[in-house]
């Protein structure tokens, strides 16, 4: 059976695949709306008010430790954030910032391969497949294991502030 995704970049290198059944909403904002908060894992960016809730921002780039393109991050550059959701009875939620929105696809899930082992670990556990889109080799992202590690981490004292 097929399913939808967004296809995304992530730091302008990698692209991924993120399940739209595991997405509320795409929006973008300005990094200076971003409020950080200390302690906190540094995959998460802070929290941005959307609509009056709190929503939590996750460095996805950050998670899959992909390095860095050389340039200042200003208050005023616009983000695209992918709010991701979680597929328990707790609903939670998650804005993830990712480079660039490429399209939907469909894709059947026999198309998926194992990650390679070539992935380093720590990218490895965010990762639930690759797969070939238009002869590039794509990664899907694995929403509840992102989540699970948040709250595993840090998050769990604060996720009165997610649901």
């Amino acid at each position: 059976m097929a399913k939808d995704y967004f296809q995304i970049t992530v730091r302008q290198s990698l692209g991924l695949l993120i399940p739209i059944s595991e997405t509320v909403e795409v929006v973008t904002c300005l990094r200076k709306e971003i409020c950080p908060i200390p302690g906190v894992v540094p995959p998460l960016r802070g929290v941005l008010n959307q609509r009056g809730r709190l929503l939590w921002i996750f460095g996805l780039g950050d998670a899959l430790q992909l390095p860095q393109k050389e340039q200042r991050r200003r208050a005023q550059d616009r983000l695209t954030v992918v709010i991701l959701t979680s597929q328990t009875e707790t609903n939670l939620r998650l804005g993830a910032v990712v480079s660039s929105l490429q399209g939907i696809i469909s894709l059947s899930e026999t198309a998926f391969g194992e990650v390679p082992s070539g992935f380093r670990p720590q990218a490895r556990q965010f990762l639930a497949g690759i797969t070939k889109v238009n002869d590039k080799k794509v990664a899907i992202v694995d929403t509840a294991a992102i989540f699970d590690h948040l709250q595993q981490s840090s998050l769990s004292s604060y996720s009165s502030v997610l649901s």
